[in-house]
């Protein structure tokens, strides 16, 4: 544990200055998902709204080389005047929430030093660590559970799903009946509707292109529509509504095409396309970060069967074996995906208003334990 040293760094000034090495221990990761990149970081400091000072990247190096790198956001709660360091620092970076470990490194070791220097820190002061919505295989999940923090809770948080596509090799013995049914009468209605073309977009100055079709078509459906009432007014999802959004997305799907690791497919009727799903190929692994289609052609089903084109294509293509569709959406289940839970974690600070709070937490639980014992949403503190 001697051997790291930490160093913080903040915005995009810190950002810039870590991003070669970031890049490299990234690229050298087995598993890497798109939060394990910085280009995920540098299109959230590049919206136009941004507070890049919101954002610290805690480096730790052991000896000269870069081990690991936790993101952070850090904020105050009135409330019970608490400071939190959180993973993920907001919404947008939600993708797989992760910290960013070296292959080499032991995560118990890294884990320990990053709690005892963080809690050494003048200008850093906080009460509780709380990581939201993270794989229960990820980074920070293996960091937490491998060094038995004594003061910490861990919850499951639900899950996404994912297929692997060769188990689609053999549509007969995996789907249901029904549903291989209707898919048949789907591309029935698709075949009378006109000329239909699948197409994968890979090339950069084609996915630039092909995103902007994206944005228009989303922004084409509800998501698009906005509300409003005598006392609220109702914005829609779409990223076309939102600048900082757009932007976001602009730029992160603009830094991983220029690795060629973007890929948009597209469903096109008649020269038009109706369906487009957007997707980070990594490894092996391509995760379907959004969809959107004409909802004008609802009835012929372009989601359901540009998802089954995808499967299909990397079938064939011999690059993909697993697709992550990122969410766990009811709509997936027909298709018998696979799942990966999702864990949320309060790690408590030794200050006496985290110790308290650590406390309060673990009193909660046992209660809800004793008034429910079969209670299994929460484990409760360890």
């Amino acid at each position: 544990m001697s051997d790291y040293r930490l160093e913080l760094h903040s915005g995009k000034t810190g950002l810039n200055y870590l991003f070669d090495d970031w890049l490299a221990l990234a690229k050298n990761l087995t598993h890497s998902k798109p939060s394990h990149f910085p280009y995920l970081y540098a299109a959230f400091i590049n919206r136009p709204d941004a507070h890049d000072k919101h954002i610290t990247f805690v480096a730790i190096y052991r000896d000269s080389q870069l081990a690991a790198i936790f993101p952070v956001g850090c904020k105050q709660f009135r409330r019970f005047n608490l400071v939190e360091l959180s993973i993920p620092v907001a919404e947008e970076l939600d993708i797989f929430p992760d910290v960013i470990l070296g292959v080499a490194e032991d995560s118990a070791a890294v884990f320990k030093f990053f709690l005892k220097a963080m809690r050494a820190q003048k200008d850093m002061k906080w009460d509780v660590l709380v990581v939201r919505n993270t794989l229960s295989n990820s980074h920070i999940s293996n960091c937490i559970q491998s060094s038995k923090h004594i003061l910490s809770k861990h919850e499951f948080s639900g899950h996404c799903n994912y297929i692997k596509t060769e188990q689609f090799r053999d549509q007969q013995t995996f789907l249901s009946k029904n549903f291989r049914s209707n898919l048949r009468k789907a591309r029935n209605l698709l075949d009378k509707a006109g000329k239909a073309e699948f197409e994968c977009v890979s090339d950069f100055s084609s996915v630039i292109q092909a995103f902007k079709i994206f944005v228009d078509l989303e922004a084409s459906g509800w998501k698009g529509e906005t509300r409003h009432d005598k006392q609220h007014y109702y914005a829609g999802s779409a990223m076309k509504l939102n600048k900082s959004k757009l932007s976001f997305h602009r730029d992160l799907v603009s830094a991983f095409a220029s690795h060629g690791c973007v890929e948009i497919y597209n469903l096109l009727l008649n020269g038009e396309v109706i369906g487009t799903n957007l997707g980070i190929v990594i490894n092996n692994t391509c995760y379907l970060l959004k969809i959107a289609y004409n909802e004008t052609y609802a009835k012929l089903s372009p989601g359901t069967l540009l998802l089954e084109w995808i499967i299909q294509h990397h079938i064939q293509g011999a690059k993909v074996s697993t697709i992550n569709l990122v969410s766990d959406y009811q709509w997936h289940k027909v298709w018998k995906p696979s799942q990966l839970n999702y864990a949320s974690y309060q790690c408590f600070n030794s200050t006496w208003k985290g110790t308290a709070y650590g406390i309060s937490k673990y009193l909660q639980s046992v209660l809800r334990r004793l008034k429910n014992p079969t209670e299994k949403s929460s484990p409760g503190c360890q």
